[in-house]
């Protein structure tokens, strides 16, 4: 058994997943305002067309088609803490660009499309890494019931979150509003860098990155369980973050649902 994959002894371990799971909590939470207030901020701020929205949706599911293979290869050949630090700072810089910019009177669509990539790599990054790193933390004996926490968070986040987005984005108009999910990615960057865990450097396999990935993508094909759940994930996602851009242009700009409304819709 390595070092990574060892049962946690006493209960300081238990002291570090709380911090992980806490402030990875916060972040889920605060990822909901983005969800809703990027294509409200594009549609009531900016004015996009649905053609607009439509790529600003594509631009954040992208990444996880483009990046997530390869990020985790390259997982398999690194750290896992220092990658979920960086790429929540990495979102929590992009996303703080956006009340930045609105402040100036310079927010343009361009800049959406630039930053729900960048977001949506990093989340891709993050989430990899999130799943990969618990076993350090906890044991591979606790791996079930951490996991769970983390899903019920999740849950919990995705039931409260719109609601409250919404509200926020009514009261404080869209950009602002991400910024409160700018501060819950740093929370969980920091809370991430604060926990402590001793994760192994893991052993190189001395085959080439490309060779593992095509690998690893010729077994996904074959198995046929596999494939399936993995394509009806990606027509799922992608169909559904370019409907949900264009959900909401036509409700809040067509209809008249407010934001607060929008997110109470969501929240039910």
């Amino acid at each position: 058994m390595t070092e990574s994959t060892k049962a946690p002894q006493g209960r300081a371990p238990d002291r570090e997943f709380l911090k992980f799971w806490l402030g990875q909590g916060v972040s889920m939470f605060g990822n909901q305002f983005t969800l809703l207030a990027l294509p409200l901020a594009a549609a009531v701020t900016l004015h996009a067309t649905p053609l607009e929205m439509g790529l600003l949706g594509a631009t954040r599911f992208a990444p996880a088609i483009l990046v997530g293979l390869p990020a985790g290869v390259w997982l398999d050949r690194t750290r896992r803490k220092p990658v979920l630090v960086a790429s929540q700072a990495v979102s929590a810089v992009a996303l703080a660009t956006i009340p930045a910019a609105a402040i100036l009177h310079a927010l343009t669509i361009s800049q959406l499309y630039v930053i729900a990539f960048v977001a949506g790599g990093a989340a891709t990054f993050q989430g990899i890494a999130q799943t990969a790193f618990i076993p350090t933390i906890v044991g591979r004996d606790r791996l079930v019931e951490a996991n769970s926490r983390i899903q019920s968070s999740l849950t919990i986040a995705n039931l409260v979150g719109p609601g409250v987005a919404g509200a926020a984005v009514q009261a404080l108009t869209a950009p602002v509003a991400v910024a409160f999910d700018a501060a819950t990615f740093l929370v969980g960057s920091l809370t991430s860098a604060w926990t402590r865990a001793e994760e192994a450097v893991p052993s190189a396999s001395g085959r080439k990155p490309i060779a593992e990935a095509r690998e690893g993508q010729a077994w996904l094909w074959r198995q046929p369980l596999v494939r399936a759940i993995t394509l009806t994930i990606v027509l799922n996602n992608g169909g559904g973050n370019v409907m949900f851009a264009v959900y909401v242009l036509y409700f809040v700009t067509q209809v008249g649902i407010t934001p607060s409304q929008l997110g109470l819709i969501f929240a039910i």
